[in-house]
């Protein structure tokens, strides 16, 4: 996924706080996401995700391997790289320019 604009995450996602977000559904077998669980969006040219009240938290696992336990409506940096842990699921971050995708 490219991420261009505001997404938010979940296994079916919403969120009327956000509508101008676009939906991204997760499948996730193991039912550990939430059906609105994160939004992922670029602001100021950082990648900031705010866990949107989820049932099984959000986290951000740098690549030097820290973790960050993001508290609910609270945006946090995601640097290049990162993993997003929506509760077992997982989402790998990565930067790219824009002119080569």
């Amino acid at each position: 996924m490219l991420l261009l604009g505001p997404v938010v995450l979940g296994r079916d996602p919403a969120d009327a706080a956000r509508p101008d977000a676009a939906p991204m559904p997760l499948v996730d077998p193991a039912r550990s996401v939430s059906k609105t669980h994160a939004l992922v969006e670029v602001v100021d040219g950082s990648v900031v995700v705010t866990d949107l009240h989820s049932t099984n938290g959000t986290r951000v696992l740098t690549p030097e391997g820290e973790a960050q336990e993001l508290d609910p409506g609270q945006g946090a940096d995601a640097p290049a790289g990162a993993t997003l842990l929506l509760g077992e699921f997982a989402v790998r971050l990565d930067r790219v320019p824009l002119d080569t995708v």
